[in-house]
């Protein structure tokens, strides 16, 4: 087996005031990686992001229904390619992608002109 791989993180907190700047990520494993998201997503704007080694982003956004907004924004075209999940499918989510994100391997995304 090889190593875990990496992430960079960042995201935001308001309820702790807990802010992990997209400009300064942080690197980490997948395992602390899933647990900061599930400890920065706890409400209405709260949002977290993976950047991959290609550096395309997979971000999150809190909804004041306890849902998350996903999404992977492609600034060459224009738009983001995104998905709404229950927050219950966080950890599942963050757990099956790979070290590159591709819309098409997440399932369901749709393409969204900006």
């Amino acid at each position: 087996m090889g190593e875990d791989p990496l992430f960079k993180v960042f995201g935001t907190c308001y309820e702790t005031d807990t802010t992990i700047l997209a400009t300064d990520p942080y690197t980490t494993d997948r395992d602390n990686m899933v647990s900061m998201a599930q400890q920065l997503l706890r409400s209405d704007g709260d949002y977290f992001g993976v950047i991959d080694e290609n550096n395309v982003t997979l971000q999150f956004m809190m909804d004041d229904a306890g849902g998350v907004w996903m999404e992977i924004p492609i600034p060459s075209k224009n738009g983001s390619y995104g998905k709404r999940i229950q927050i219950q499918d966080l950890e599942g989510t963050l757990l099956l992608v790979g070290v590159c994100f591709e819309p098409e391997e997440i399932g369901g995304m749709e393409f969204q002109q900006w």
